[in-house]
């Protein structure tokens, strides 16, 4: 990602680290932070696409003032001044998404063995895409079964949400069950 503007970090060919200065105490030897690059980039100035025709500064690679690869005042990809891009979560004239392909999960050896069964509680975005995106544990059962739950969520489907008729991505937890029955 491109940032349209800024000054990049002072390099050196050593790089000194700041003394650690205890809360009452005030160092005695001052150094600037530097980073060891061998940059043929110049200290003063824009850095960025000096060709770029944005008409607002912004702080990524989107137009508008925002922050990320989105237009507006946003942060992230959606469009206005939202935050990311543009996931909701169900109710408020959102609608939840309806599985279409939801295949069960494998046992790993180590529970198979072991006769463990339980619940993995994960929190996933279901994207415009009706597929699963950053999938996360919430819950975890162990002995390989979070990595098993989350292997196979990463191929269900889904018909996405919706909100004023339009795909929407919405963030919600869903429970992936193992059971030895």
């Amino acid at each position: 990602m491109l940032s349209s503007t800024g000054v990049p970090p002072k390099t050196a060919k050593d790089q000194f680290v700041p003394p650690t200065v205890l809360p009452q105490q005030k160092s005695k030897l001052m150094i600037d932070p530097t980073v060891v690059a061998d940059l043929r980039i110049p200290q003063t100035g824009q850095v960025g696409d000096p060709l770029s025709k944005l008409m607002t500064l912004s702080n990524g690679s989107g137009v508008g003032g925002g922050i990320g690869t989105g237009e507006g005042g946003g942060i992230g990809s959606g469009r206005g001044p939202g935050f990311g891009p543009g996931i909701f979560h169900v109710g408020d004239g959102v609608s939840a998404p309806k599985a279409i392909y939801t295949p069960e999960p494998e046992f790993s050896e180590e529970a198979r063995k072991s006769k463990y069964q339980g619940v993995v509680v994960l929190d996933i975005v279901v994207g415009v895409d009706g597929r699963v995106h950053s999938p996360r544990v919430v819950r975890s059962l162990g002995m390989g079964l979070d990595e098993k739950a989350i292997e196979k969520v990463n191929v269900w489907k889904f018909d996405p949400a919706k909100k004023d008729g339009r795909p929407v991505a919405v963030e919600m937890n869903i429970e992936v069950a193992f059971n030895l029955y």
